[in-house]
């Protein structure tokens, strides 16, 4: 049986947006400087990719797939 060696950059952007975990932006900042990339990665951008939006919102805005909207409040 074959050893999994993990992912590279590329494929881990690719991974990360297809499975709707972080936009291809936020999984390139989140990889820089790395080789080799794990399952345990694509958790970990996904939890980043929230801390980043999470910054930006307030209780009038929030980001909706990478857009500002505002707050409905009913």
């Amino acid at each position: 049986m074959e050893r999994w060696c993990g992912m590279t950059l590329d494929e881990f952007i690719k991974t990360a947006s297809l499975r709707g975990l972080a936009n291809k932006e936020i999984a390139r900042e989140y990889g820089k400087g790395r080789d080799e990339f794990t399952e345990d990665d694509l958790e970990a951008v996904y939890r980043y990719q929230n801390a980043v939006y999470a910054g930006q919102e307030s209780d009038r805005v929030r980001v909706y797939q990478n857009v500002r909207c505002t707050v409905r409040k009913n």
